[in-house]
């Protein structure tokens, strides 16, 4: 059916059929007057005028798959059965002739970033269920190798909308159970979809796991008919009894007919209102998939990955004003901004790991190097990744540690873009927003660090052999690193693999590409490489372990581009050395490494007493809107005019502490603190409002929201009645928070644009000025603690946690529009 607001039915089966490569034709069966707040009228197309839509297109332009959306009568099942059997006992001038790829498609990279997992079930066989079966035969379609089955059928079967507007009546129900099922390749409803195609609810008894309730659920509708079941479970929070486990909230169930096998496939469910038509949207990516030759189980992970980023790329877009907005398609093409279409620059991860360099502190150390002066220094020398590792750094120091290196690479590249990721540690790449993570067989797995970073953070793993390769394929890793191919130092507790592993692992990998590490130097990079494939090689002490750091580095890149070229890695070098950055003295990189505020122990321990609700404001869609500019003005008027007044209880409970304080200096401070509030963060938000269209008047009759309120009593009430080391730590989440943001959003994004909505904003609180505000403050509260007992120090990490979840809350209660319920 046609959706007049172009967020599903068939302009979301076009546009991202379109994106994935396919063409696309259509029929209508119904036109649809609908927007994002829900739908208001449904016209039903005639089912003659249906048959001869069908007719047209197959007759002419023929058809490798048809897909099925909202077929609103059992007059219209019946005309797309009608078709789809004349195309297959006819043949389709367009029809593929059964030829597909792998079972699993292992060489086909999903589009966009590999956000999605895909693992089989250990289920009981499906024996107890060939009773339900149709009486007579197995089947029709087996499967999609069959060329007695093309053109493929994918049967979305739309009965609901999101709104929740009913399409569809018990007849129509019927007709495609007993009409349409026994023809599909693959079936993809919804949970309650399946529900009422088997007139039964799931299983949601505490003894069922929500995996075996799905997986029994899409073989019972396997039986029915289609050749496979995609059962999805992104409804399951509404359905089941009791929320689904973590890792499960977006996660759905993939059946084969013939055999019962079942497969879990999953990934990180992105919080967004932004879910209209991503039923249509993957049902249509999977036709396209099947298209163009995929098999099933691959044309499947290859769409869940393709709708993982396209929901994650569009999370926090602003079109129109109802509870359910659409996806940007076309995300590979152009982001939605205030500015227009901005094309994507960031480097494959292909090309990032031509010199991927690992970071040593003790080898620095004992050459009095900082870590981000050594990165500055590689990246001026060629260096294409970074990866800081430091596996004793206390937590708070590895945040700032990956801050620094983040800003000295920007600072160095020279308009590249160096992605810097982070070993082992999820939270500090979340925190300190790294561009990524690599993890080790030991440590975390890839769906628990998508869960933490999303689907466009670079996840990779390190591989001893061609089946963890494959495993790590099949989980989404974005590269594979290796055990050491030859002996060396910083790499003692593993065996090196040689050249031959490495070529095995490459070979496994198929199109992700596997980084070598261990032992590489510029004298063997260009061997190892053109003898096995890798993408690139990763050092430590071949960079990091010379004197001369950027001229170490020159040579190495040298090295492997000479690799895939004509004349050797010697010839290279000495043309690239003559043009070698490494002669000048650097003064943007230099001027990169300027130390940011320093953090105390007990502020530290603040730090980690907040746990999640810190990090969480990294990645909330109301503050990733507001860096990339598509945060709609009616939120961010909100925001402002509630933290308008959020602001007069910071500067009272400023005021409060400073006339407790027994220190003249520090009751002067806490007096430009108050100040400050008023005078520059507040000014800053009554210049929006001349933008925005409120005035100092709105603002004092504003009702402040229920968090808004809570949050600035909490703070006043600290602030008069608590030890000063309390009343402080209660105040301190949200002046440090903004000054994180600020660096966090100029390293991710760069300087807003002059024609950025909210340049003033981001500019203001990446000012280093905000920098020597939070030293100020800390050296205080670390002061305060100092002279408290154990038992205040803990209540004030306490009241410390409590501020830091009302700051998440903030970002929340203007993306929410949050008022009182009565």
């Amino acid at each position: 059916g046609s959706d007049s607001g172009g967020g599903a039915g068939i302009q979301a089966d076009i546009k991202a059929a379109t994106a994935l490569g396919a063409f696309v034709a259509t029929a209508l069966t119904s036109v649809t007057a609908q927007n994002t707040r829900g739908v208001q009228s449904v016209h039903v197309v005639p089912a003659r005028e249906l048959q001869l839509q069908l007719a047209s297109v197959i007759g002419d332009v023929g058809a490798d798959t048809i897909k099925t959306g909202l077929l609103p009568n059992a007059a219209a099942v019946e005309a797309t059965v009608a078709a789809v059997e004349s195309a297959r006992r006819d043949g389709s001038p367009g029809a593929t002739t059964g030829k597909a790829a792998s079972h699993f498609d292992a060489g086909v990279r999903g589009e966009g970033a590999d956000a999605v997992w895909m693992r089989e079930l250990a289920l009981p066989p499906p024996g107890h269920l060939e009773a339900s079966a149709p009486a007579g035969s197995s089947p029709p379609c087996a499967d999609a190798g069959d060329a007695a089955c093309a053109p493929w059928l994918v049967v979305d079967p739309v009965m609901v909308a999101a709104s929740g507007h009913r399409f569809v009546d018990d007849e129509t129900v019927e007709a495609i159970r007993a009409r349409l099922l026994p023809l599909a390749t693959v079936c993809t409803p919804n949970i309650p979809e399946a529900q009422a195609l088997l007139g039964r609810a799931l299983d949601t008894s505490p003894s069922a796991s929500l995996l075996e309730a799905m997986a029994a659920a899409a073989r019972e509708l396997a039986a029915l008919g289609s050749a496979w079941v995609l059962l999805k479970g992104g409804h399951a929070p509404g359905v089941l009894a009791t929320p689904p486990p973590p890792g499960l909230e977006s996660v759905d169930v993939l059946v084969h007919g013939a055999s019962g096998k079942a497969w879990a496939i999953g990934g990180p469910a992105v919080s967004t209102r932004n879910t209209h038509g991503t039923g249509c949207t993957l049902a249509s990516a999977i036709a396209a998939g099947l298209a163009k030759g995929r098999t099933v189980p691959g044309a499947v992970l290859s769409a869940r990955r393709y709708l993982a980023e396209a929901l994650f790329r569009s999370r926090s877009l602003a079109v129109g004003n109802g509870g359910h907005g659409p996806v940007n398609h076309a995300f590979q093409l152009a982001r939605w901004t205030t500015g227009g279409e901005e094309a994507l620059g960031a480097p494959s991860v292909r090309d990032a790991l031509r010199v991927y360099a690992v970071t040593d502190s003790s080898l620095l150390g004992t050459r009095g190097l900082s870590v981000e002066e050594a990165v500055a220094e590689a990246v001026r020398g060629g260096v294409s990744m970074v990866q800081v590792r430091d596996k004793e750094a206390p937590t708070g120091e590895l945040i700032a540690m990956v801050r620094r290196a983040i800003r000295a690479s920007r600072a160095s590249a020279e308009g590249r873009r160096i992605p810097v990721i982070v070993n082992d540690r999820a939270d500090v790449a979340n925190v300190a927003g790294a561009d990524g993570l690599h993890v080790g067989q030991s440590d975390m797995s890839i769906l628990d660090a998508r869960q933490i970073l999303g689907p466009q953070s670079i996840i990779g793993v390190t591989v001893s052999n061609a089946e963890q390769a494959r495993l790590a394929v099949s989980q989404g890793a974005d590269y594979l690193g290796t055990d050491p191919v030859f002996e060396t130092p910083t790499k003692t507790d593993s065996a090196a693999i040689g050249v031959g592993g490495l070529r095995a692992i490459v070979e496994a990998a198929g199109s992700v590409p596997v980084v070598a590490i261990g032992g590489l130097n510029a004298s063997n990079a260009a061997s190892v490489l053109a003898s096995s494939g890798a993408a690139g090689v990763a050092v430590v002490s071949a960079v990091f372990g010379q004197d001369d750091i950027c001229g170490a580095a020159t040579l190495l890149r040298s090295a492997v581009d000479g690799s895939s070229g004509a004349g050797g890695a010697v010839e290279a070098s000495a043309a690239s050395t003559a043009r070698s950055p490494c002669s000048a003295e650097g003064p943007a990189a230099k001027a990169a490494l300027a130390e940011p505020f320093p953090i105390p122990p007990f502020a530290k321990s603040c730090l980690e007493a907040a746990g999640k609700s810190w990090s969480a404001s990294f990645t909330h869609p109301f503050v990733v809107g507001l860096a990339d500019g598509t945060l709609d003005a009616d939120r961010f008027k909100f925001y402002q005019m509630q933290d308008a007044r959020y602001l007069e209880s910071f500067a009272d409970a400023c005021a409060y502490v400073a006339a407790r304080c027994p220190d003249p200096d520090d009751k002067g401070w806490f007096l430009r603190a108050a100040t400050l509030a008023l005078e520059v963060e507040r000014s800053l938000h009554l210049d929006f409002g001349t933008k925005l269209g409120y005035t100092p008047a709105d603002i004092a009759a504003l009702q402040l929201t229920p968090n808004a309120k809570a949050y600035g009593d909490h703070m006043v009430q600290s602030a008069m009645r608590a030890p000063l080391v309390e009343a402080v730590a209660a105040l301190a989440p949200c002046p440090w928070l903004y000054t994180d943001l600020g660096a966090h959003l100029a390293s991710t994004y760069g300087p807003p644009a002059d024609d950025h909505p909210y340049a003033a904003w981001l500019r203001t609180y990446a000012d280093d000025s905000f920098s020597e505000y939070m030293g100020n403050l800390l050296s205080r509260m670390e002061k305060f603690a100092d002279e408290a007992s154990e038992s205040v120090r803990a209540r004030a990490r306490a009241a410390f946690a409590t501020s830091s979840r009302y700051e998440y809350m903030f970002w929340d209660q203007a993306w929410e529009k949050q008022s009182w319920p009565v």
